[in-house]
């Protein structure tokens, strides 16, 4: 979903502006993987239900 985020983004930005945007999800991904392992790990879909 992320990356149809970003994709979309992209399309309507300057090739700059999508580097930067690919950057900051990255840093998010690594941010979430730092804070909440258990998460990261979980994937998408298995979250808590």
């Amino acid at each position: 979903m992320l990356n149809k985020v970003a994709l979309t983004l992209g399309q309507v930005t300057s090739q700059k502006n999508l580097t930067i945007i690919r950057i900051a999800f990255l840093l998010a991904a690594l941010l979430a993987a730092l804070l909440m392992p258990e998460l990261a790990a979980a994937g998408p879909g298995t979250g808590a239900t």
